[in-house]
């Protein structure tokens, strides 16, 4: 199968998302399941802060900045760990679970069995929609920020640097200190580094697979696992089934953008959130963790979260701030009749959270750039129907949302999960329907007012539900059961779970809605006449490494995605992605470069910039303000050498 050529990469990027994490993980006296669920969160921790650390030292992205990172934070857990103990035993100290202590070694293997075969349904489903969405390893997003993206990637392979705070440098000309978050690329370019291969786009499926198929299972089906502690083995088992079942999440963030840090960002936030629940006391009994283990956790966990995309770290504190209000209130009202002093502590941390909270969300607010596209109405019907942005509503997903929604009202252990819904749903509503103004900026800049952003953020709060609609009606199933013990068996038990599976897979995946779904993806990584890159405009890409000399910069128009010539043959082009800043010499080219042969401005920026060629693509927007690099044909001084249809690679005469 044509598939298999992404198992090298996808083996890399697996060592590099659960090996960095079960290291540290182990330090931390993480055990099973919390250990396999939690280690993505702080390996990507690892290797976004290894890019960061790794260039300031002065090491080339790979490998040894990850294992040296790996080892150091092993030592300093460990130390931490060691010192917690010794000075403040309650806070770190395991407590031994008499459950866990009488385990036999057949409830031992039924404990790993029902996870993994909950992991294997929903990796099975996802790796079935993914090679049916991307349809080749070969193929790439035809959207404007896989630009950025897959340059990005090709800079690291090409300099050995990956810090998310230079990226900038991929400029010519320009300051290189600016952040964006690369832990995506990181993890993209290891695999690409580690094979000695250049071909991009087998490595971003790579990852991209990885995600759908391991991460995000593990992290949520690890949410699930807090959330229920107690779960059967049926509701795990479907709870897999549901996790890949959801087309808001992640496929939409893999069609729109692509929004790949993004898609990372929310992949990891189930960890965090699960640990926060945990500090926050709210979670029913089930496993016990020592409270200053868990706070050490989630701040491991936190700088991947940011690194993977800062707005999952806005997510993680707009689900936990009603929580984080309602935990004091609990306690204050516990303590205040008693002894007002031991309320102090609740009302001080929950009053700094909450002002720390608000100045972050404040620092993240950027121009709203996206309008609302939805009525209040469609906006609340997208929610119930688990389809936001998606042509057609689910309606089994429908069913299992009301169902859930009756579970929380009825379950008072499970009845707060009402609050980040709210918020969620709130941010959905900013995004999707909120007129423009003040309100939608301070609500939602934080995510460019994005609504495909905040419909693949539903995911979180929704995927819960879903699973609490389960639960529902396991209940009702056992409760049908038991008034019948003659069908009250084993084997009957195992029949329903196969055929509630079967109904799951069945009444969410073969329906028009999901097909509606999986076509609008594919048709994102498709190669035509009407794509970001026409076959054409690849055809002249692929001719370019033949014609230009080592070192030569091509001039190109990022809008017309004439700039993915660097990441797919390496020839270094003077933008690499659609917006930015730029200096002085590259706008004398994006506004004059056709004058070449009688403004003498141009000349010396061509020189200073080391520019041969322009390369001219047809526009894919109506106004892309690069006037210099249009209708070249018309200009004097610039001979074409490549042409295929519109697509047309000049040299620039007028300035040899």
């Amino acid at each position: 199968m044509v598939w298999f050529a992404l198992a090298p990469y996808v083996a890399v990027i697996l060592v590099a998302v659960m090996v960095p994490g079960i290291c540290i993980g182990l330090v931390l006296r993480l055990r099973g399941w919390s250990l396999v669920g939690i280690a993505p969160a702080l390996s990507v921790s690892v290797v976004g802060l290894a890019a960061i650390g790794g260039e300031a030292v002065g090491l080339s992205w790979g490998w040894v900045p990850i294992t040296a990172l790996t080892a150091i934070l092993c030592l300093i857990v460990w130390g931490l760990v060691q010192a917690g103990v010794r000075f403040l035993p309650a806070l770190f100290q395991l407590v031994v679970d008499p459950e866990m202590d009488s385990e036999t070694p057949k409830s031992r293997l039924f404990s790993v069995a029902v996870p993994a075969t909950a992991l294997l349904a929903a990796s099975s489903l996802a790796t079935w929609r993914f090679t049916q969405m991307i349809l080749a390893p070969e193929r790439f997003s035809q959207t404007f920020d896989n630009i950025f993206h897959m340059n990005a990637v090709r800079w690291t392979l090409d300099t050995g640097y990956s810090s998310s705070l230079f990226m900038h440098s991929m400029t010519p000309g320009v300051d290189p200190h600016g952040f964006y978050p690369m832990a995506w690329h990181n993890l993209v370019s290891l695999a690409n580094l580690t094979l000695n291969s250049v071909n991009i786009p087998y490595g971003s499926n790579a990852m991209m697979l990885v995600l759908v198929t391991v991460i995000w299972p593990l992290t949520s089906l690890f949410l699930v696992s807090r959330l229920f502690p107690k779960a059967s083995a049926a509701l795990t088992i479907l709870s897999g089934i549901l996790a890949s079942s959801f087309a808001s999440f992640p496929w939409l963030l893999l069609g729109f953008g692509v929004l790949y840090p993004n898609a990372l960002g929310f992949s990891l936030l189930p960890v965090s959130l699960g640990l926060a629940f945990s500090l926050l006391n709210i979670l029913p009994q089930g496993e016990r963790v020592p409270v200053g283990l868990t706070i050490l956790t989630l701040v491991g966990c936190l700088p991947g979260l940011f690194l993977a995309h800062p707005n999952a770290v806005l997510s993680l504190m707009a689900m936990i701030s009603p929580l984080v209000i309602l935990w004091a209130w609990r306690g204050v009202k516990a303590t205040w009749t008693k002894n007002r002093k031991q309320a102090r502590p609740y009302i001080v941390t929950t009053a700094s959270t909450l002002i720390i909270f608000a100045g972050i969300w404040g620092l993240s607010l950027v121009r709203s750039t996206y309008k609302p596209p939805n009525s209040l109405g469609t906006t609340l019907s997208e929610i119930l129907s688990a389809s936001p942005l998606v042509i057609a509503p689910f309606w089994l997903l429908a069913a299992l949302i009301i169902a859930g929604i009756a579970w929380m009202i009825r379950d008072s252990g499970i009845r707060w999960w009402f609050y980040p819904t709210i918020v969620v749903c709130f941010l959905w509503y900013a995004a999707s329907a909120m007129p423009h103004g003040f309100l939608r900026k301070i609500t939602v800049g934080g995510y460019y007012a994005d609504p495909h952003r905040l419909g693949a953020l539903l995911t979180m709060v929704l995927f819960p539900i879903t699973v609490m609609g389960i639960q529902s009606f396991i209940t009702v199933g056992s409760f049908i059961l038991k008034r019948f013990p003659k069908i009250n068996t084993p084997l009957i038990k195992a029949l329903c779970l196969v055929l509630a599976g079967i109904g799951l897979i069945v009444g969410i995946q073969n329906t028009s809605a999901m097909t509606s779904h999986i076509g609008w993806v594919r048709w994102h990584y498709q190669l035509d006449s009407g794509s970001l890159i026409s076959i054409d405009e690849y055809s002249v890409i692929k001719q370019i490494p033949n014609i230009i000399s080592q070192g030569e910069r091509v001039a190109t128009n990022p809008w017309t995605a004439s700039s993915l010539v660097y990441a797919l043959s390496g020839v270094p082009v003077t933008l690499t992605h659609i917006t930015g800043d730029t200096s002085d010499d590259l706008e004398i080219i994006k506004n004059s470069l056709r004058e070449a042969q009688t403004n003498p401005r141009v000349c010396p920026a061509v020189r200073a910039l080391n520019i041969g060629y322009v390369l001219q693509f047809p526009n894919k927007v109506a106004h892309t303000n690069y006037v210099g690099l249009e209708n070249l044909d018309e200009a004097e001084g610039f001979t074409a050498v490549a042409r295929v249809g519109e697509a047309v690679f000049f040299r620039i005469d007028a300035c040899q």
